[in-house]
């Protein structure tokens, strides 16, 4: 690729060699170190070469000798270009102008890209950045790279490392974030464990504290199912009140009723094929629309909109400030569509499991699950009732502490 780039600027040209000692031709340059390249017989008795323009005068002597005929068939290379062309000065200027701009450009950022954040959104690392100075636009010597880190590490507690690239006009922004935080379980402050939702009580196991409930009971939100106070009565037959974190693992069945209407007739969407076009350019963040319509979105009544961005570019780590934008309106009705009975049952269950999925805990465990269906004019009514195994316990903080101990009962001798 570097030797056909330097050939393009020297110049070179594509001979055709005629004559009875066309081999002993190439022989003769070849040992008078001319060089040629791409070297093949065209036809009997005759062969095209490549040669560049500055050693393209050597060959005299070879033709004198053999008798050959030579023939230049194509002139290719930059000094050829500026000839044919040298009497446009506009072009050449233009060219010029062209090259210096993005030459220019070249010491800016005009394009940011951000790798390897999760919980961080994208939005607040790309206004930070902006306030503290690397922007679309920035001039690259005024980047401080490593005052950018620091500051990005001192603001953002979850990120555990960062490195800011800049390659070309492109910066990138390298994130390992740090490990999610473990919940950390308060074992010394008094609390009580309460329901979370309305349930059956299928197992109780406790380690600390006084339980409340048992097997079988029925509880609500709200309800201590497991007491941080344990009462205990001395010697003297004294009531005595001591406050410990609770902690136990309570089971509860939970009952869920859902209920929901599968239409038999639902609309889904038909494109036409009617299409409209309309095209705009961004220029170092200012927009220009060719062939403006301000009706291009009021053209059907129904549409969708595909939006495509292409930014112009030097290679990889060479982006310009130029984006090529397209936006595309399709027209598109609706059809009335109707469902067989087959699909409305498919489509129960895949509704049912939507919501399983998004209204219940991974770590749920589903005892029932019963379904019944009515068929209807209207469609399929579904009736879908789940019985599951879940965790209802919560802990719940009390305001008595080991320090704020009392006896619950009165002092033995008020005097």
């Amino acid at each position: 690729m570097l030797r056909y780039l330097l050939n393009y600027l020297l110049g070179y040209v594509t001979i055709e060699i005629n004559g009875f000692s066309v081999m002993r031709f190439i022989n003769m340059a070849i040992h008078r170190k001319i060089p040629l390249w791409d070297i093949e017989e065209d036809t009997p008795g005759i062969i095209r070469a490549k040669i560049l323009v500055k050693n393209f005068k050597e060959l005299k002597y070879c033709i004198k000798k053999t008798k050959c005929k030579v023939r230049i068939i194509k002139k290719i290379g930059l000094p050829f270009f500026f000839h044919r062309y040298r009497k446009r000065k506009v072009l050449f200027l233009g060219a010029l102008f062209f090259i210096g701009a993005i030459y220019t450009l070249s010491f800016f950022i005009w394009r940011i890209e951000i790798v390897g954040y999760d919980r961080i959104s994208y939005d607040e690392i790309s206004s930070f950045t902006k306030e503290h100075g690397l922007d679309l636009g920035t001039f690259k010597p005024a980047i401080n790279r490593a005052e950018l880190e620091k500051a990005l590490l001192y603001n953002f507690s979850d990120i555990a490392y960062i490195n800011v690239d800049i390659r070309g006009t492109r910066a990138i922004i390298h994130i390992a974030e740090t490990l999610p935080p473990v919940e950390i379980i308060d074992t010394l402050t008094p609390s009580n464990i309460v329901a979370t939702k309305e349930a059956l009580i299928e197992t109780i196991s406790v380690s600390t504290g006084t339980p409340m409930v048992g097997p079988g009971d029925i509880v609500g939100p709200g309800d201590v199912l497991v007491s941080g106070q344990i009462t205990s009565v001395d010697d003297m037959g004294m009531e005595n009140a001591q406050y410990v974190p609770s902690n136990a693992k309570i089971e509860g069945r939970i009952f869920y009723s859902i209920n929901f209407t599968v239409s038999k007739l639902y609309d889904v969407p038909n494109f036409t094929g009617e299409e409209k076009h309309q095209y705009s350019i961004n220029i170092a963040g200012l927009t220009f629309n060719f062939f403006r319509n301000n009706n291009f979105y009021n053209f059907y009544e129904n549409y969708d909109t595909i939006t495509s961005r292409h930014q112009l570019n030097f290679g990889v780590d060479y982006p310009l400030p130029i984006i090529l934008i397209s936006h595309t309106t399709r027209e598109y009705t609706y059809v009335t569509i109707e469902r067989t009975p087959e699909e409305m049952e498919e489509k129960a269950i895949v509704m049912v499991t939507e919501f399983i999925l998004r209204d219940l805990d991974f770590d749920v465990e589903i005892l029932q699950k019963n379904i019944q269906t009515n068929k209807t004019e209207e469609g399929l009514d579904v009736e879908v009732l789940l019985i599951t195994l879940e965790n209802i316990g919560v802990i719940e903080y009390l305001e008595k502490g080991p320090a704020n101990d009392q006896n619950t009962t009165p002092d033995r001798n008020p005097n």
